[in-house]
């Protein structure tokens, strides 16, 4: 998932969480990420963050109230997720928060 907030200093950060990173073909759950990186706009590099609690792909990110959620996706041997996840800048950790009543893989989300 994708998803940006901005820090205390005002400086934007994009998010990206989860994922897959594709070392055989065909796919198999061990390539499924748990990893979560950030990059300040400006900044040539990326940096680590908290990895999600468990492998996923097919999560959708959105911000709300400058705050990073995550929502549901595929997990490695766990099947649709229903999760809703909150990043905490400040503790460098991910959160449960909520839990959707349909799991939901490869979904849009947004803030209207």
């Amino acid at each position: 998932g994708c998803a940006a907030f901005k820090k205390t200093d005002g400086t934007l950060v994009l998010m990206v969480a989860g994922g897959w990173n594709p070392t055989t073909q065909p796919l198999t759950n061990s390539d499924q990420l748990s990893s979560s990186e950030m990059l300040s706009v400006g900044s040539t590099s990326w940096s680590m963050a908290a990895p999600l609690p468990w492998t996923v792909n097919g999560l959708s990110g959105v911000t709300l109230g400058n705050r990073v959620f995550m929502i549901g996706g595929w997990a490695a041997n766990a099947g649709k997720r229903s999760d809703v996840m909150a990043y905490e800048e400040n503790e460098n950790k991910w959160e449960k928060v909520g839990q959707m009543q349909q799991a939901r893989v490869w979904h849009a989300a947004t803030i209207i």
